[in-house]
């Protein structure tokens, strides 16, 4: 998961440089916001993923919360 939070920062980076050349008039404003949606379309995936492997880590080490186990996980009231 460390990899694939590295490779987010880069692409955020790279954002970053398109904006700039956009702003500046190198590229067109279309491939800045092109690069922008599929950064944030992937960025979803990456969080769902992360979370769980997450989960499988604290199932496997046993500090997992037993409780919210059977939690919805955004219907949950307890915190």
């Amino acid at each position: 998961m460390v990899h694939a939070a590295l490779a987010m920062w880069l692409l955020l980076a790279l954002m970053m440089v398109l904006v700039t050349l956009s702003v500046v008039g190198v590229l067109p404003h279309w491939v800045t916001w092109m690069t922008q949606t599929v950064f944030f379309v992937a960025l979803g995936p990456v969080i769902v993923l992360g979370n769980r492997h997450l989960a499988a880590l604290e199932a496997a080490e046993g500090t997992a919360d037993p409780d919210r186990s059977d939690d919805p996980p955004i219907l949950s009231s307890r915190r």
